[in-house]
């Protein structure tokens, strides 16, 4: 079964395969006309899958709390409605048009951060674009969305367990064998601030992040201010080092493509 959550509409979706739903509810679903039946047939599939409700429940609670996604909202909303007013305003049938428009991709746009630990020297390196640093100790590429999905696996863990259990690491890793899980955050921040730390803090971390208009870069400068080491900042065609992220992260990424449209 697969699911996901519309960040411009905060619509759910559930693909359900055949053989995935109780016989109850596949009787539910004969009659379509019947508002009443779809309804009790969605309302058996969510409590049959409780973990699967909880997490795309999350996001929909991220689109309305987290101020990047809001705006995203707003602003793909209004592209959608002058896309649909330039079609119309051409004469043709809407179903004779295929709309490509970049800008509602945002969220799946990678970026990298990248970890150099040597010795008594260690630092983060963060890029615009997904283009690896040589040397790193470990690398990730990461969008916003995979960002959105470790929040929403590691609080499902949590609210699934008691208090003392939250904060084990290792039984963290037992229920992701065992529930899949989204974990390229978790992974970054347990890398340079511990595994312990990173299981309270990505969480907060993350919907910090989503307070900027880059939360990738916010996340690293995020990581940066609980760890000691120095920070470069990688922009496209030049290095700029010495500075701390955490003076930079807040403006808005690099001119040009999808980005520029979310970019304050």
């Amino acid at each position: 079964m697969r699911s996901h959550v519309n960040q411009t509409t905060f619509v759910q979706y559930l693909y359900v395969r055949p053989g995935e739903s109780d016989l109850d509810v596949a009787d539910l679903l004969q009659d379509r006309r019947d508002t009443q039946s779809l309804g009790s047939a969605l309302q058996r599939q969510l409590s049959s899958t409780p973990l699967l409700f909880f997490h795309e429940t999350y996001h929909y609670w991220q689109g309305l709390r987290l101020p990047f996604l809001y705006r995203f909202a707003v602003l793909s909303h209004r592209l959608i409605w002058q896309a649909y007013g330039a079609l119309a305003k051409q004469g043709q049938p809407l179903g004779a048009r295929t709309i490509l428009l970049p800008e509602l991709h945002r969220l799946a746009l990678h970026e990298r951060i990248s970890w150099f630990d040597h010795g008594p020297v260690s630092y983060l390196v963060y890029r615009p674009d997904p283009t690896a640093s040589a040397g790193a100790t470990a690398s990730w590429e990461v969008s916003p969305q995979d960002l959105l999905e470790t929040a929403a696996s590691v609080s499902e863990f949590q609210v699934t367990n008691d208090q003392e259990t939250r904060q084990d690491p290792i039984a963290f890793q037992r229920w992701c064998k065992r529930h899949p899980a989204y974990l390229d955050a978790y992974l970054i921040v347990s890398t340079v601030l511990g595994p312990r730390t990173a299981l309270m803090a990505v969480v907060p971390i993350v919907n910090a992040a989503f307070a900027t208009t880059d939360p990738v870069r916010a996340l690293a400068s995020l990581i940066h201010r609980g760890q000691s080491g120095p920070v470069v900042c990688a922009d496209a065609a030049f290095w700029v080092a010495g500075v701390p992220l955490s003076r930079v992260a807040l403006r808005g990424g690099s001119p040009g493509g999808a980005r520029s449209w979310m970019d304050g």
